[in-house]
């Protein structure tokens, strides 16, 4: 007669243990230095088109102007498939009717410009001087609360400045 005891069970188990500890520090070995965690978001081109963001931000009404750039977060690995975060800062120039309508149907306080910008050429085309105002009910109005996102508006230059993560555009209705 075999008496099976919890000592058994435990010692069945230890070389799985053990193979899952060597696999999961062997893997991480062998990924190039470029894939390591905390290397450099990869930036897009510095974008002008206007309807991707007319058609994420509805809010903004006909865009006069933009400038824009995707920042792809994170970090991309064969090994861990999943979805990428993007992150799109820019700006938009609006129609004047348009900001006369946000700021009367808003609540908006001064702030100070504190987006940071991601590298490469955006920030020669973003114009960030001048006074800022922000809005937490309009941020909210835009996202309806399925992503994160900031903006900040210029009304004496009607430019919003955006930056948001995967920003999606509203459902059809």
């Amino acid at each position: 007669m075999v008496r099976r005891g919890i000592r058994d069970n435990a010692w069945i188990g230890l070389p799985g243990v053990t193979l899952a500890i060597v696999a999961s520090v062997g893997g991480c070995a062998a990924l190039p230095e470029t894939q390591q965690a905390g290397s450099t978001p990869r930036v897009g081109a510095v974008r002008h088109e206007e309807e991707p963001v007319e058609r994420r931000f509805p809010e903004f009404g006909e865009v006069v102007a933009t400038v824009w750039v995707a920042e792809e977060l994170g970090v991309r690995r064969s090994s861990v498939p999943g979805p990428t975060d993007i992150r799109l800062v820019g700006s938009a120039s609006l129609l004047k009717p348009t900001v006369r309508r946000i700021l009367r149907d808003f609540v908006w306080r001064e702030t100070s410009m504190d987006v940071a910008l991601p590298d490469g050429g955006i920030a020669k085309e973003l114009r960030t001087e001048g006074e800022w105002v922000t809005s937490p009910d309009f941020d909210q109005s835009v996202t309806r609360g399925s992503y994160t996102g900031r903006f900040y508006l210029n009304a004496k230059d009607g430019v919003m400045l955006f930056d948001a993560v995967n920003p999606t555009p509203p459902a059809e209705s």
